[in-house]
C-alpha cells in the first residue's frame, strides 16, 4: 500500500525551512542568555577593532583627506561584508592645524546620517561653522539599528516590566544587527579621530528619540570618550540594569518636549531620580513635540557643550611656554605622579615635530623622597607634555 505523504513534495523545502527556524530559536531561548543591558561586545576590543581598522583604511594621499566643509563619506566595514556611509562636517575655518572639538550625533529610528543633519536648513551645520565643532553622524549600520540598546518606545525609565520584554525578545538575528549598529558607531568615530586633530578632551555626544537611547547606551558603555552628554526626548533605560557609575561625575544635559509623551513622563522621572543621587545633571523642557523639539534645544546643546570643552587659551603649549617657571605654575601634581611634596623641575626641553601643534615639552625634576630614611634619595622623574595638554585633561 502506497503512503500518502504528509506534505506535497513540492511544500519540503518550505516545511524543512520553518522547521529550521523553530529548532534555531528554541535553541537560542536554551543557550543565550538575556541581554541585560545591551550588546555583549566588550567596549575595550572593539575600540582597539575600530582603531586597527581606521589605520589601514587611512590614506594620507588622498585630496579628501582633512577636507572641510559638509562631507559625505563611506568605508568598507568588514563585519557587515558591506560599504558604510556616514555624514562629516569640519568647519571651514579651521586652519587646519589646530585641535577641534567633536560632537557625534545619532539620529532617530527610520532616520539615516543625513536627515537631521539637514533638517532646518542645515541647523546642525550651521551651528557647529559657530560654535567652532566637527560634526559626525554615523547611519549605525541601518536605520533601525538603535546603536546596540534593545530599548525603544514604549521602555521609557521607570517601566521595568516593558524593559525586560523587548531584552527578552531578541532574536539571533536582531542580536546581529543590534552588534552591527555599535560597531558601525565606533568604527567611523575612530576613523575621524585617526585622520582629523580633534582634541581628546572634548568629544561630545547627543543623539535624539532612537538616539537619545544610543546616547544614554553608548554614553555609558564608552564613557571614556566623552566630555559630557546631551539625549534628546528618548530616556531608554531600565534603572536596574543601566551602569550608573560610568556616567556618575558626566556633565548630562537631558532635554525634552512637553507634548512628547510618553517620553515626557519618563524624562521627568528620571531627571528627578538622578538629581536626588547627585548626577550631573541639567533637564530642559521646550513647548513642543518629539520632533518639534529638536531645532529648539539645539542652541542650548551646543552653548552646553561649550562649557565643558577645553578653553582655547589652556588647549595649545607652545615652545615659549616650556619652562621651568611657566610650568612650575600651570603643572598640577597629580599630571606628575604621587601626591608628594618639594617638587621641582629642573630641565623642560620642547620637542618639535612636523606639524607644530604636534611637538611636546619634556620636563625632568625630582621631589623629595617618600621614604623616611635618613639616606632616602629625591626621585627623579620625567614628564611628556603634548601640545594639545590641558589642565582638565590631566587631573
Amino acid at each position: 500500500m502506497m503512503i500518502k505523504p504528509l506534505f506535497p513534495q513540492k511544500a519540503l523545502p518550505v516545511f524543512m525551512t520553518l522547521l529550521v527556524s523553530i529548532i534555531t530559536m528554541q535553541l537560542w531561548a536554551q543557550t543565550s542568555s538575556t541581554i541585560e543591558y545591551g550588546c555583549a561586545i566588550d567596549a575595550q576590543e572593539q575600540i582597539q577593532e575600530s582603531r586597527a581598522l581606521a589605520k589601514t583604511i587611512a590614506t594620507l594621499s588622498d585630496p579628501q583627506w582633512r577636507a572641510k566643509g559638509d562631507l559625505h563619506r563611506e568605508y568598507h566595514f568588514p563585519a557587515a561584508k558591506t560599504d558604510m556611509p556616514y555624514r562629516l562636517y569640519v568647519p571651514t575655518s579651521w586652519d587646519a592645524k589646530s585641535r577641534l572639538p567633536m560632537i557625534l550625533f545619532l539620529h532617530g529610528a527610520g532616520s539615516d546620517e543625513n536627515r537631521y543633519i539637514d533638517a532646518n536648513d542645515k541647523q546642525l551645520i550651521r551651528l557647529a561653522e559657530k560654535h567652532g565643532y566637527i560634526l559626525l553622524s554615523p547611519l549605525g549600520y541601518t536605520v533601525m539599528g538603535a546603536y546596540g540598546t534593545p530599548l525603544r518606545l514604549p521602555a521609557v525609565f521607570g517601566n521595568p516590566e516593558i524593559a525586560a520584554q523587548q531584552r527578552a525578545s531578541v532574536n539571533p538575528e536582531r542580536e546581529r544587527t543590534l552588534e552591527l549598529s555599535e560597531k558601525d558607531v565606533i568604527n567611523v568615530l575612530e576613523i575621524v579621530l585617526n585622520e582629523y586633530p580633534v582634541d581628546r578632551s572634548s568629544i561630545f555626544l547627543t543623539g535624539h528619540s532612537m538616539g537619545s537611547g544610543g546616547a544614554w547606551y553608548l554614553g555609558a558603555k564608552y564613557s571614556q570618550y566623552w566630555a559630557a552628554i546631551a539625549p534628546m526626548s528618548g530616556p531608554f533605560i531600565d534603572e536596574t540594569n543601566y551602569p550608573w557609575d560610568n556616567i556618575r561625575n558626566m556633565p548630562v544635559l537631558m532635554t525634552e518636549g512637553t507634548g512628547a509623551a510618553p517620553s515626557l513622563v519618563g524624562s521627568r522621572a528620571m531627571s528627578a531620580w538622578m538629581k536626588e543621587r547627585g548626577f550631573k545633571l541639567e533637564y530642559m523642557e521646550v513647548d513642543a513635540g518629539h520632533g518639534g523639539m529638536i531645532p529648539l534645544v539645539l542652541p542650548s546643546i551646543f552653548s552646553f557643550f561649550d562649557r565643558y570643552k577645553t578653553p582655547e587659551q589652556a588647549r595649545i603649549i607652545t615652545e615659549a611656554d616650556c619652562t621651568a617657571e611657566k610650568l612650575g605654575r600651570s603643572i598640577p601634581v597629580s599630571a606628575i605622579g604621587e601626591p608628594v611634596s618639594n617638587v621641582t623641575l629642573i630641565t623642560p626641553e620642547w620637542t618639535k615635530s612636523t606639524d607644530s601643534t604636534l611637538g611636546y615639552c619634556s620636563v625632568d625634576g625630582s621631589m623629595a623622597p617618600i621614604s623616611e630614611e635618613v639616606n632616602a634619595k629625591p626621585i627623579n622623574f620625567r614628564v611628556i607634555l603634548p601640545a594639545s595638554w590641558s589642565h582638565r585633561a590631566a587631573k
